[in-house]
């Protein structure tokens, strides 16, 4: 699966720093990657890089209204599961993480989740539904959002991580976001 229709959304945004930290037996090195094709840089991860990891999460943040000057990405060489959004809008991503996710997209999906749960102080469905909606506003296939938390119910490494950690792990929440994706028309 990939991003439905509406996927440039991100086309006009501006760039905001992107940093790779490798940490080395010699210490830590950092590493700014360079410009990609469309002259937006990326993460060093491999795919479309108009589809990238930087990408995906300006488009969910602009779409939760988070103003993209404030988003900036770490992602931290490493295979740990870590992935946290500070209030100043500091995205950190362990590139174990990433991988474990499924790709940007899936990161993306993890994203919105983590933006409502830090906006909204309602219920868990209010929040399911608040990110729900951002994302597809982002120009994103909603499916990858049941299809993230399926697979995150059934990784132990996954369900522990981060502070805030209110995420769609149990059967009838899935199952409440799956009914809700079926009725935007997608079929699961």
């Amino acid at each position: 699966m990939g991003q439905a229709s509406g996927g440039e959304a991100c086309a006009h945004l501006p760039d905001r720093r992107v940093l790779l930290v490798a940490a080395g037996l010699a210490g830590l090195g950092f590493w700014a990657p360079p410009a990609l094709g469309n002259g937006r840089a990326e993460a060093g991860l491999s795919g479309n890089p108009s589809r990238g990891l930087t990408s995906c999460l300006r488009a969910i943040a602009a779409a939760h209204g988070l103003g993209v000057g404030q988003l900036s990405v770490m992602v931290v060489v490493s295979p740990a599961m870590m992935g946290d959004v500070s209030d100043s809008g500091l995205v950190r991503l362990s590139s174990g993480f990433v991988a474990a996710c499924g790709g940007p997209a899936r990161v993306g999906a993890w994203f919105s989740q983590a933006l409502a749960n830090r906006k909204n102080k309602g219920s868990s469905s209010d929040r399911d539904e608040l990110a729900l909606q951002a994302f597809v506003r982002a120009g994103y296939d909603p499916r990858l959002i049941v299809a993230l938390w399926q697979d995150w119910s059934a990784s132990p490494a996954l369900t522990r991580l981060g502070p805030r950690g209110d995420w769609p792990l149990s059967e009838a929440r899935r199952t409440a976001l799956a009914a809700r994706v079926t009725s935007l028309g997608y079929l699961l």
